[in-house]
């Protein structure tokens, strides 16, 4: 179920960068990283995925000057970085055994 949700996720990001639709950007770009995440995802798609969805997110708000949607992006950008470490952070720490 998670990457189907990714999926819509990435379609709606990708096609809010298209047809210049703050929403789609702001909620696909913003959740893709998440869910990926969610679902168990190699670290790398997601460190990619969410290096994609930050900058993507960042140069269109700022090309577009939206003030209030670009400072709100940046915000789920940080809890993108939270998520990271909640979801990989756990696996590193954890003895092998």
């Amino acid at each position: 179920m998670h990457y189907l949700l990714a999926f819509i996720f990435a379609f709606s990001g990708i096609g809010g960068l298209i047809f210049q639709a703050e929403i789609g950007v702001f909620v696909g770009l913003g959740l893709l990283p998440w869910q990926l995440g969610r679902a168990g995802a190699p670290r790398i798609l997601y460190q990619v995925s969410g290096l994609f969805a930050v900058l993507a997110g960042l140069v269109y708000f700022l090309l577009a000057g939206m003030w209030f949607w670009l400072f709100a992006y940046i915000f789920i950008s940080i809890y993108n970085i939270w998520g990271y470490f909640r979801f990989y952070g756990e696996k590193e720490s954890s003895p092998a055994g």
